[in-house]
């Protein structure tokens, strides 16, 4: 198999009011092709999103001391992340086809995601990057379940990587601190004494792999399995509740997605 190289950034921000800014910035480096894109949504209440994505070559997010920032000027967006908790990371598969690398680079931070032509928002964020040697549609999984939950009132967190399928795995995070054992449901999350409840549950998006492609199929349909280009992802908003015995229960927003690969 001719080498292959995925590096995906994810970055996001909720503010007070609900209103979220999603970003992500790949790389993709594969059968003599070397490809880059990224994308820039903001959702908000009663109002159509705001969509703009760009294959233009940009530089992806720095983060030094703390502060991870970045800036796009085809997007015309510029993120700063000032992150309240260290860097944590795990290997999420080490196989002979190649290897899965996930490193959360703020599991809560203060997040500004400014455009030139519409309103900043200004809340509480997340930002990882996952690194590939092995192609996505090549994991030994079925579905893949992720999410995130920051406290409006602290700088506690959760994170969640949940595969299932041949290969499962239940990666679930709390405060940077990975539990071993932990269940991942639709109604909430499970890790020893930690239980984090879902409620209120909003559709950001529902689409396939196809329509997450848009102008950029041309490009990759010939280099993907054509059944890959069905890969459902849903995306939601939901407010959280974390409950931890001994301790005053918090609440704050959550992030959340699941994907299901073809059948």
């Amino acid at each position: 198999m001719q080498t292959f190289s995925l590096t995906k950034w994810y970055l996001d921000c909720v503010d007070a009011e609900g209103r979220v800014a999603i970003v992500y910035w790949s790389a993709l480096a594969w059968r003599g092709a070397e490809i880059s894109w990224h994308s820039l949504a903001v959702y908000q209440p009663g109002a159509a999103p705001l969509e703009r994505s760009s294959t233009k070559a940009v530089p992806p997010p720095t983060n030094a001391d703390g502060a991870l920032t970045w800036h796009t000027a085809p997007l015309k967006c510029r993120l700063t992340c000032h992150s309240r908790v260290p860097v944590f990371a795990q290997r999420l598969l080490d196989c002979d086809e190649g290897l899965v690398d996930w490193r959360c680079e703020s599991a809560h931070g203060d997040v500004i995601v400014e455009c030139d032509d519409h309103e900043t928002v200004r809340g509480k964020g997340y930002a990882e990057c996952l690194s590939m040697t092995l192609p996505p549609w090549r994991l030994p999984i079925d579905q893949l379940r992720w999410g995130r939950w920051l406290s409006a009132s602290s700088d506690r967190s959760v994170v969640w990587i949940d595969w299932r399928g041949p290969h499962p795995l239940a990666a679930i995070f709390v405060d940077g601190q990975m539990r071993q054992a932990g269940t991942v449901g639709d109604a909430g999350i499970e890790a020893g004494v930690a239980a984090l409840t879902l409620a209120d549950q909003q559709t950001l998006y529902s689409r396939s792999l196809s329509d997450t492609l848009g102008a950029l199929r041309p490009m990759l349909a010939p280099l993907l399995p054509q059944p890959w280009l069905a890969v459902e992802d849903r995306k939601w908003l939901s407010r959280g509740t974390l409950r931890v015995a001994g301790r005053p229960d918090e609440s704050g927003w959550v992030i959340h997605e699941t994907v299901r690969w073809p059948s």
